[in-house]
């Protein structure tokens, strides 16, 4: 029972058993608020949920595992480049367009036949390789009134071998997803859309994000067994497109706190060019037109949960029945606007709108509306928003986050085997490195149009590896048996990992069989290599004169090869970003021997009392350092008429300003032209320091060209004021000890902890174990001693993480000796600014010590 406290006994009251028992519970309610209690155990899903706290606390003891996606046909679902896709007719002929109207990234392709009564297919030219004891899942979105739909099959426009959605009739005007799941019968499988015309018009239709996914058995039971509608929400959220491969990474959990109304800063005039912002959350409007001023924001809601919205209102002058009132707008995920919800209007007062939303809203507009029929001016003020039917008292929005820009939390297919974050450890399972020609590589064998290349990797699962090609295509595990070209094998005992490279891509013809390791190496490089006299599309036989050009140009193959040598290339070929049709080679392997890492975090998550909505997703990009253009009157970043000033990925949202470290959000203008994506920024010269550095944390557009969110993540809130207490407590003497350690560690100049690199190219390290570290004074140093790998000039012994780098190359002389130390070598070690650390004049792989690399870490 609730505990009412009777304050006023008099003398000679009757006491009775209700108030005996009241005093009991009392009591004993108190003891279940200070008494020891086990914590509260917390999940938050993927998207955005509803979580209850009975009280506010943080949220600690993280726990999410890791995933990975293969799309296998890599890069080439998001329509970005045209030319890998072709279309052709049934009847007449078809032509392939790109089209800005898109699901993601910056087109589709629409298809169109010229003749009616006939069907136009859109088909990927490069076939995927699957395997015919495995399960797959094949989706993409159709946009057209025609009867179309997407297939996979032996040849463009048959499906055998594969599977077909069927063709349905939909609208031209919005994107549907079609999906079908399948075991393939053939193992080299084309991607196609297809459109049927009528009697009276021809086929038309837009295709974009295709993806081919590996699933497991049961999941293909379970998809097939779905609704439609069902499956298609199951498929957006476990299986979003990505290119070529990624995992989770980039995860982002935020909770806006009780108020989900950001304050005016964060809003947008919709219409109406008077509107003033006052205070954070107080705005003014003069209004003097019939027009109807809006201003607000857009709002991500949960779908069946009610909302309520409030304001105080009043106006100088103001006259007009319609008033200032409150709006909420229904944005549909197929696009427009549609009507929610509007509260009466005053012209003084406050404003309520309580909102439940329609099951498939997931998005709305929230604004303060002066009506059209009202002139005066107007202030709103104290805007609030929260979950429930009943508004709240105002309280300033109070955002917490977590954020965690790189954590790479990989897996298998089936997710059994995955990488572990558990508080700020990563327990991984499985590695993942760009083989960019870092690597000593050797020739293996000779095949008809083909040839293996191997080196050394170590601490692999045999078969265990995902190898993506440079168009971001997975490679044929073979088991070590290769038939073909693009085929893999990571093989343990030997600690290698085997390639088959075709003569088409390499340039090595099929009697050219003495390929060098600096030839092999050039070409993860990026180099395609030719005989000259040939010409380009030659390959090189063992004759005549050998000439590189940069793959990107060979792959464009417009007739301009500007990039061309007669020299062996040493360093990495020049890429064209604007095309991106060639990225290096990539190797995911699982690890014999799992590894732990620190994560890199940022901000902390609370729950407050109540329920709590919170967002739990991927596309996080944290402090990347700003590149503001300077126009002469401000200065501009992410401005698409300032290349320099672009972000490393298209923005969706920005985040935060900092300088120095400092927040400076509030200084700097966001605008939405000319922007990369949707959000450029400005800052005008009196708020700003050229002198000083800047970075910005924003949410990247293109999310699958970072990661995948987790489906989940795991935590615990404490159970009473005993335990928030103590967890505060907790919480506030380790930021202090934080803090007082770093304290003595600047003022004694003392080290950070050293950190285990990967090892590569056979070398390993004994009881003096490898490290680096970097200290306050930004001064990175490593230390150890190392044996028993490759001593080839050039060889790379490892390489630095970003913020370990130097901006330049930096060369160092290094003791190398053999058994006993009887003999020393004058070896060096350079550390490349790309965080290669190579070996030169090695003369024994018995001992190699690093401790007298150090330099000041420049990026």
């Amino acid at each position: 029972m609730p505990y009412n406290a009777k304050t006023n006994w008099q003398y000679g009251e009757t006491v009775t058993e209700a108030d005996a028992n009241r005093w009991e519970q009392g009591i004993k309610d108190a003891h279940t608020q200070i008494d020891p209690g086990a914590d509260i155990p917390v999940t938050i899903p993927q998207g955005v949920s509803i979580v209850n706290a009975e009280r506010t606390s943080r949220f600690k003891e993280l726990r999410t595992t890791g995933r990975t996606l293969v799309n296998y046909l890599g890069r080439d679902g998001n329509f970005e480049i045209t030319t890998r896709w072709a279309g052709y007719a049934t009847e007449g002929t078809a032509s392939v367009t790109p089209d800005s109207s898109k699901v993601l990234g910056t087109q589709s392709l629409t298809i169109q036949g010229s003749l009616t009564n006939s069907v136009a297919i859109l088909h990927r030219l490069a076939p995927a390789v699957l395997d015919t004891s495995k399960f797959y899942l094949f989706s993409g979105y159709v946009r057209s009134d025609h009867r179309a739909g997407i297939a996979i099959g032996t040849t463009p426009g048959n499906a055998s071998g594969g599977a077909s959605t069927g063709l349905v009739a939909g609208d031209v005007t919005k994107w549907r997803m079609m999906y079908v799941t399948f075991k393939p019968t053939a193992t080299t499988l084309y991607a196609f859309g297809l459109v049927e015309g009528t009697a009276t018009e021809a086929p038309l239709a837009g295709f974009d994000a295709f993806q081919l996914y590996e699933i497991t058995a049961a999941e293909k039971t379970y998809i097939d067994g779905l609704s439609a509608s069902d499956a298609q929400k199951y498929i957006a959220a476990k299986y979003p497109y990505v290119d070529d491969m990624k995992s989770v990474n980039a995860v982002y959990a935020m909770n806006p706190g009780k108020n989900l109304f950001p304050p005016s800063s964060e809003c947008t005039g919709f219409s109406g060019s008077n509107w003033t912002v006052v205070e954070p959350y107080k705005v003014t409007d003069t209004k003097s037109s019939s027009d109807y001023d809006i201003y607000g924001f857009y709002a991500t809601v949960v779908p069946g949960q009610t909302y309520t919205v409030s304001v105080d209102i009043s106006s100088v002058n103001g006259v007009g029945s319609g008033g200032g009132y409150l709006d909420i707008s229904l944005v549909p995920d197929d696009g427009g606007m549609q009507f929610g919800a509007s509260s009466p209007g005053t012209l003084n007062g406050v404003q309520t709108l309580t909102y439940a939303i329609p099951a498939n809203i997931k998005k709305i507009r929230v604004a303060l509306v002066v009506h059209g029929n009202t002139t005066g001016t107007f202030t709103f003020s104290n805007f609030r928003m929260n979950v429930g039917s009943s508004a709240l008292p105002f309280e300033p929005q109070k955002l917490s986050y977590l954020f965690l820009p790189d954590c790479q939390l990989r897996s298998n297919v089936d997710g059994s085997v995955a990488d572990v974050l558990e508080g700020k450890t990563i327990t991984r399972r499985f590695r993942e490195m760009t083989l960019d020609g870092s690597l000593v590589w050797g020739l293996g064998s000779n095949g008809t149009g083909f040839k293996m290349v191997a080196a050394t990797v170590n601490g692999g699962v045999t078969n265990s590896e995902v190898v993506l090609k440079y168009d971001g295509k997975p490679l044929k595990n073979s088991n070590g048996s290769y038939t073909a070209a693009d085929q893999s094998t990571l093989y343990s005992p030997a600690n290698t990992i085997s390639i088959t490279v075709s003569a088409t891509d390499s340039g090595w013809g099929d009697n050219y069989t003495n390929v060098t390791p600096e030839e092999i190496k050039a070409y993860f490089m990026g180099w395609k290599m030719y005989q000259l006299e040939g010409g380009v599309d030659s390959v090189y036989n063992g004759s005549g004169t050998k000439a590189w050009l940069p793959q990107y140009e060979y792959i464009r193959h417009n007739g301009s090869y500007p990039g061309f040598t007669t020299t062996l290339p040493t360093q990495p070929a020049p890429n064209n970003t604007g095309i991106k049709n060639w990225e290096s080679y990539r190797l995911q392997y699982q690890l014999a021997q799992s590894v732990t890492e620190t994560v890199n975090y940022e901000g902390e998550l609370l729950l407050h009392d109540g329920p709590n909505q919170i967002e739990l997703g991927t596309g996080i990009v944290v402090r990347e350092a700003a590149k503001p253009y300077a126009t002469g009157t401000n200065n501009q970043v992410n401005n698409t008429n300032y290349p320099s000033s672009l972000f490393k990925y298209r923005a969706n949202t920005i985040y935060r300003f900092y300088k120095g470290g400092v927040d400076d959000t509030g200084k700097w203008t966001r605008d939405t032209t000319v922007a990369n994506g949707k959000v450029r920024a400005y800052a005008d010269n009196a708020n700003f320091d050229p002198t000083a550095a800047y970075s910005v944390t924003y949410f990247a557009l293109d999310t699958f060209a970072l990661g995948i969110a987790p489906a989940s993540i795991t935590g615990v809130v404490t159970a009473n004021i005993r335990e928030t207490v103590d967890d505060a407590v907790e919480a506030i003497t380790g930021l202090r000890r934080d803090v007082s350690v770093l304290q003595t560690q600047k003022a004694g100049k003392q080290q950070p902890g050293y950190i285990t690199p990967g090892l590569l190219n056979g070398w390993s390290s004994g009881a003096d174990a490898a490290g680096y570290t970097k200290n306050d004074q930004n001064e990175v140093s490593l230390v150890g001693v190392i044996s028993g790998g490759v001593t080839a000039n050039d060889t790379v012994i490892l390489i630095l993480p970003p913020g370990y780098r130097p901006s330049k190359n930096r060369r160092f002389p290094i003791a190398n000796y053999d058994s006993g130390a009887a003999n020393s070598y004058p070896a060096f070690a350079t550390v490349r600014a790309s965080g290669n650390v190579e070996i030169f004049r090695v003369g024994s792989n018995n001992a190699l010590d690093l401790s007298n690399i150090k330099f000041r870490a420049e990026q």
